[in-house]
């Protein structure tokens, strides 16, 4: 590619990475707490009792510096929606996991800071703009430059 091509390039610059803040109380974390065997795995005739996958959403005080370099993946707006309607069928008796963890990702971010007395999270995400949701499932994945 000759130097007049690739500054003209449509893909150069598709991605520039931007910081996005956002308060603490509009973010929903999830972490995966277990992932159980498949029904071809268990012991002869023996059935799986509970949902295979199980996630716990955490509390926005449980947002905290510990999260500082952490990869979040934000979850797409149709699974959130699926995730919340599975909820409202089962009257808040628990939602299917599931919903946000087997669709896709609208992305990823990385978490650059979390200012407790702000009460906000600033995210270096590979875009500029609004996040899709503000549901993310978290994990142990940290991303250092």
């Amino acid at each position: 590619i000759s130097p007049t091509t690739a500054a003209t390039s449509p893909l150069q610059y598709q991605f520039t990475p931007n910081l996005i803040e956002t308060p603490i109380h509009s973010l929903h974390l999830h972490k995966l707490t277990s992932l159980s065997l498949t029904a071809s795995l268990l012991p002869v005739s023996s059935k799986q009792s509970t949902d295979p996958i199980q996630i716990t959403t955490l509390p926005s005080s449980e947002i905290t510096s510990k999260f500082q370099h952490s990869v979040w993946a934000v979850c797409h707006p149709s699974a959130v929606e699926k995730f919340e309607r599975a909820d409202a069928a089962s009257n808040g008796g628990g939602k299917k996991a599931r919903e946000l963890f087997l669709a896709g990702v609208a992305g990823f971010v990385v978490v650059e800071k979390v200012d407790a007395e702000r009460e906000m999270v600033s995210l270096l995400s590979p875009c500029g703009g609004s996040l899709p949701s503000g549901h993310m499932l978290v994990g142990d994945v940290a991303w250092m430059e």
